[in-house]
């Protein structure tokens, strides 16, 4: 007689299968929060090497012309201050026919203003983010604005507490104003105290009034290419100001958009037009990157007191910054 040398294979039964899925799912849940850090950690990274690069472009046109640029200018044409810097980025190529004899937003500019650089654009954000909210003229958004003090845009309020961009004469209520460009003697308080540049979180949509295209109803945070105006209503979307420490919770004062955003980081208001400001702020844990004005980039953070970040802003006041 044949005698099978087969024994028949005991099965994982039921509760033994579902043990093996509650180890597994825990060992997920454990996981993914150090993934999740190590993905922010390198989005932080990435954001400060943004950053360095536009210090760097910073301090090499510094040493082309003299000066820093302007933070915005409307004679004899309207510009702002990226287009002066960019020819010094690593990707400057792409933006080799911008001309600063024409205005921002003319041919052949304004195809220029649509090339999603990737220095313009923090990880931690929305990449490609893109101006939407006025009809033909579509333009990149960025996260990276330049400091503006502890001065309001849009009242002719200028002050002893300025920033390292601005204005050194206003007129209220008109577009009328002398920009000035600072050179880096003129920042007493150190180049090392000084903040030069810091992230913004960009409007939330790329059009925030419902598919329509009437400027002042758009979202203007993060419009890297608009030149700040002073009139019709005041706007200024390529500046912050240091008032408010990073990520406050008090609303940004400027043109909000129409479509409602709960968005508690980036909250806004579309106050009087006399007393604009925008804040520093970031999606980063805890805090906000910036760069200052001896190039070096640092982590700010949220817990940072008021006085500090004020002192921190302003280039001349005799600021001691803790």
């Amino acid at each position: 007689m044949h005698l099978s040398l087969a024994r028949d294979r005991r099965a994982f039964t039921l509760i033994e299968l579902l043990v093996v899925i509650a180890i597994i799912a825990i060992l997920i849940g454990l996981l993914l929060p150090a993934v999740q850090k190590v993905r922010e950690a390198a989005a932080r990274m990435k954001c400060q090497n943004n950053l360095k690069q536009w210090g760097l472009a910073m301090h090499n046109y510094h040493d082309t012309t003299g000066a820093l640029p302007y933070f915005t200018r409307v004679t004899p044409n309207r510009q702002n201050w990226a287009p002066f810097v960019m020819p010094y980025l690593e990707q400057a190529n792409m933006v080799s026919a911008y001309n600063l004899n024409v205005n921002w937003y003319d041919a052949p500019n304004l195809a220029v203003t649509q090339v999603q650089l990737n220095v313009f654009y923090c990880p931690s954000d929305r990449p490609g983010a893109t101006w939407t909210d006025q009809t033909s003229y579509p333009s990149a958004r960025a996260n990276y604005l330049v400091s503006y003090g502890n001065v309001t845009f849009g009242g002719g309020a200028i002050g002893p507490r300025r920033g390292v961009f601005g204005c050194s004469a206003a007129t209220s209520g008109a577009n009328t104003f002398t920009p000035y460009q600072t050179t880096f003697v003129q920042i007493t308080d150190g180049l090392s105290n000084t903040v030069l540049m810091s992230e913004v979180i960009v409007a939330r949509l790329d059009n925030n009034q419902n598919g329509a295209g009437t400027w002042q109803n758009g979202d203007f945070r993060g419009h890297i290419w608009h030149d700040a105006t002073s009139s019709n209503p005041a706007h200024c979307p390529n500046i912050f100001m240091t008032i408010n420490p990073p990520n406050s919770t008090v609303p940004d004062n400027a043109l909000c958009g129409i479509v409602a955003n709960t968005d508690p980081l980036m909250p806004c208001t579309n106050g009087s037009s006399l007393t604009r400001q925008n804040t520093a702020r970031s999606r980063h844990t805890g805090g906000v990157n910036a760069v200052l004005a001896d190039g070096s980039v640092r982590s700010v953070s949220n817990s940072t007191s008021q006085a500090a970040w004020q002192a921190m802003g302003s280039m001349d006041a005799g600021d001691i910054v803790p």
